[in-house]
C-alpha cells in the first residue's frame, strides 16, 4: 500500500507540471576536428539534434508527463575513432535546461546550470568513476556487498544534502538500485563461469524488483526490462504464471505491455512448433496489443519442424535474377545460411567447397544463402572466397523468421519431396561422414 501511494504521488506531481514544452540547450567543446551524432530520447519521444557551426544546439519538445530524458551522443574523433556517452536530463517544472559538454579522452564532462541536473551529473560522475574501479579491481565474493552498497549510499547522501523534490529523489534512488542489481546479475555470470556462487545475502534488504523498476520513467534505464524479465522467470516457471504475476505486481501500463510481449516472444523461441502449443499461445495472446503478430510469427515457425515444406520465399543471385528453393524439383537440397561478417561461416566455406566437389550424387544440390543486409559486402566476400554455384541473398528477414534461425552458420537438408529432413544438418567441416551420407541419398 505504501509503494502504491507513493506511485500515485509521483504521477500526481508529474501531472501537475506545466505541460507546455521542454527546451534543452547546450554547448560542445572542443569545436575543431570532431563530429557528433546527438539525440534526446524520452519515454515516447526521440529528437535528433544537429549543432550549429559554433557547436551549439537548442531543441524544444512538447512537454509530457515524464520529465526525464536521456541525452545520447556518438563522437567521431579526428582519426575516425568513435565513442559514445549518455546522460539523464531532468526538466523540473518544464524550466529550460542548459548544459556544457567537454568531450575529451573519450569521456564527457558535463556541467549543468540548474540544481537538479547538477545533482544528476554529480551522481553520474561518481557512477562512472566507481564503476571503472569496481570492474578493474578483483573482489572476493564476500567483499562484494560492501562495495556495491557504496552506490546506494552515495545516492542517499546526495538526496540528504541536496534535498531534491520527491520525483528527482525517487529517480536517483531508482538509478542506484538498478545499477546495484545489474552488477549483481553480471557478477553472477562472471563467478558462475568460474564455478563459484555469489553470497545469498547480496540482495537482502533491498526492495523487490517490481518496486524498483515499475516506474513511469522505466524506459530511461536500459536494465529495467531485463531485470523485470529475469525476476518473472525466476519467480514463475510457465508463461501463464509469469503473465499472472506480471498483472499482479506491475502497474505501469507501458511496462506491463512491453513485458507481456517479451514473455510471448520467449514462448516463440522456447516452445517447439505444434498445434497444441499454437492453441496455447493463441490463448495467451487474446486481447494483447500486437498479439496477432506474435501468433503469426509462431505459425511461421512450423517451417523449422522436420517434415515442413520449403518456405515460398524469393531470393536473388548476384545478377539480380530471382530464385526459389522450390525450383529444384526432385532434388535433395543442402543449404548453407551464412553472412560475410560471420567468421565461423567463412571458416566453413573451404570445407563446403571441398564437399561439393567430393559429392558425386547427381540428386544433391548445394545452395548458399547469404543473410547479409549489405549487398556490396556480400559480393566482396564472394570474390575473396572465390564462391560460385548457387549463391543467393535474402531480400528481407522473412526467411530466417520463418525458419526460426537464431545463429549462423546454419545448415539445412531438404528431401526430394520438398520437405525438411534435417533442421540442423551436419557442418561441412565434419568431412567424410557428411560426404558419404549425401552420396547415399536416393
Amino acid at each position: 500500500m505504501k509503494r502504491f501511494c507513493f506511485y500515485l504521488f509521483v504521477l500526481a506531481c508529474v501531472a501537475c507540471r506545466n505541460k507546455s514544452e521542454y527546451t534543452f540547450t547546450g554547448e560542445l567543446y572542443p569545436t575543431e576536428g570532431i563530429s557528433y551524432r546527438l539525440s534526446l530520447q524520452g519515454n515516447d519521444t526521440t529528437a535528433s539534434i544537429v549543432p550549429d557551426s559554433c557547436h551549439r544546439f537548442s531543441v524544444t519538445l512538447p512537454a509530457g508527463n515524464i520529465p526525464f530524458f536521456n541525452f545520447n551522443g556518438v563522437v567521431t574523433e579526428k582519426d575516425g575513432e568513435k565513442w559514445q556517452f549518455s546522460t539523464p536530463v531532468y526538466f523540473q517544472n518544464s524550466k529550460p535546461v542548459k548544459m556544457k559538454f567537454v568531450l575529451q579522452n573519450q569521456e564527457a564532462m558535463i556541467e549543468a546550470v540548474d540544481k537538479g541536473n547538477r545533482m544528476l551529473q554529480e551522481f553520474r560522475t561518481y557512477m562512472l568513476q566507481s564503476g571503472k574501479t569496481f570492474w578493474q579491481s578483483s573482489s572476493a565474493p564476500g567483499e562484494l556487498k560492501g562495495k556495491l552498497s557504496d552506490f546506494l549510499q552515495e545516492a542517499k547522501r546526495l538526496i540528504a544534502t541536496r534535498q531534491p523534490d520527491e520525483v528527482l529523489a525517487d529517480y536517483l534512488n531508482t538509478w542506484s538500485l538498478i545499477t546495484y542489481l545489474e552488477i549483481v546479475q553480471n557478477m553472477a555470470h562472471h563467478y558462475g563461469r568460474q564455478g563459484m556462487q555469489l553470497p545469498e545475502d547480496l540482495t537482502s534488504g533491498l526492495p523487490e524488483v517490481p518496486a524498483i523498476v515499475d516506474k513511469p520513467y522505466w524506459r530511461q534505464f536500459y536494465g529495467s526490462k531485463i531485470l523485470a524479465l529475469s525476476y518473472l522467470r525466476k519467480q514463475a516457471r510457465t508463461p501463464e504464471e509469469q503473465i499472472r504475476l506480471l498483472k499482479e505486481q506491475f502497474r505501469t501500463p507501458s511496462m506491463r505491455e512491453a513485458l507481456h510481449l517479451s514473455i510471448l516472444a520467449n514462448y516463440i523461441s522456447e516452445y517447439p512448433y505444434s498445434e497444441e502449443n499454437l492453441i496455447r499461445l493463441e490463448t495467451l495472446c487474446e486481447g494483447v496489443p500486437g498479439g496477432e503478430d506474435v501468433v503469426r510469427q509462431y505459425r511461421e515457425k512450423r517451417f523449422s519442424v522436420v517434415g515442413a515444406p520449403i518456405p515460398d520465399v524469393t531470393f536473388e543471385d548476384r545478377s539480380g535474377n530471382q530464385h526459389r528453393l522450390s525450383d529444384f524439383k526432385d532434388k535433395y537440397l543442402y543449404i548453407d545460411l551464412w553472412a560475410s561478417w560471420c567468421s565461423p561461416c567463412c571458416a566453413e566455406i573451404p570445407y563446403l567447397q571441398k564437399l561439393e566437389k567430393s559429392v558425386t550424387n547427381p540428386d544433391v544440390v548445394f545452395v548458399s544463402i547469404s543473410l547479409d543486409k549489405n549487398r556490396e559486402a556480400w559480393e566482396k566476400k564472394m570474390d575473396q572466397l572465390q564462391l560460385d554455384g548457387h549463391q543467393w541473398i535474402v531480400k528481407d528477414g522473412a526467411f530466417t523468421d520463418m525458419l526460426n534461425v537464431r545463429g549462423i552458420p546454419h545448415f539445412l537438408l531438404y528431401g526430394k519431396d520438398g520437405k525438411l529432413m534435417q533442421y540442423k544438418a551436419e557442418r561441412p567441416s565434419i568431412g567424410v561422414p557428411l560426404r558419404d551420407r549425401l552420396n547415399q541419398l536416393k
